[in-house]
């Protein structure tokens, strides 16, 4: 990564975080404690599952995840990483480009007008040796059936009226390198 791509990376995580600020600075001048509170509470386990991103050695999928809101404006996903200590060092750049395709697919069958919020679930099943990453979107979609299919070879679609999945799962050997299909 370039300086310029680290000093943009850190520009619009800044910015996320004076937002943050701000609006607990706005309800605490309001008197209004419960909510400050609860959105203390929010950001500290944003904040947990962020330290958890990071902590899986895959710098590319956390560079991608980190800012991801404030790149596509239509998108808002948060993240829950479950499973402490996993190295994903081995399938950083195939579980980040999986991640970007569905992200492409997904721009496909949404509307640039209307705002998705969705979820993106990380796990790693170490009884299959495997990590599998959904991506679940609620919203209005285009092109839509209300069945499964098959996107590559990586990743499938789910969805079912406003609510779209799409479930990327990479195997690893027992190595913990990526398993040849």
């Amino acid at each position: 990564m370039e300086e310029k791509e680290v000093m943009e990376l850190l520009r619009y995580y800044r910015h996320d975080v004076m937002n943050d600020l701000q609006i607990v600075q706005a309800y605490t001048s309001m008197g209004k404690l419960e909510k400050v509170e609860e959105k203390l509470a929010d950001y500290l386990s944003r904040f947990d599952e962020e330290r958890k991103l990071m902590n899986l050695n895959a710098p590319n999928l956390a560079l991608w995840l980190i800012p991801f809101n404030s790149i596509h404006p239509n998108f808002r996903f948060t993240y829950t990483i479950l499973g402490e200590k996993i190295n994903l060092a081995d399938i950083d750049g195939k579980l980040t480009t999986n991640c970007e395709y569905c992200i492409r697919h997904l721009e496909k069958i949404t509307s640039e007008t209307e705002l998705y919020e969705g979820e993106v679930v990380l796990e790693y099943f170490p009884d299959l040796n495997q990590v599998k990453v959904r991506l679940s979107l609620d919203g209005s979609f285009h092109d839509i059936n209300n069945d499964s299919k098959r996107i590559n070879k990586n990743i499938t679609q789910q969805q079912s009226g406003n609510h779209v999945t799409l479930t990327v799962i990479i195997p690893r050997n027992r190595k913990g390198e990526e398993k040849c299909l």
